[in-house]
């Protein structure tokens, strides 16, 4: 892998997650009995 395909692949892995997790602390806030 060169390291151009590292830096396009990292902000995908650093992003992805956080798009994942926010939902999820949105509905905590929101819903705190659900958790």
């Amino acid at each position: 892998m060169s390291a151009s395909q590292i830096w396009t692949i990292r902000p995908t892995l650093l992003v992805t997650p956080t798009m994942a997790i926010r939902p999820i602390a949105n509905a905590r806030d929101t819903y705190p009995e659900a958790t």
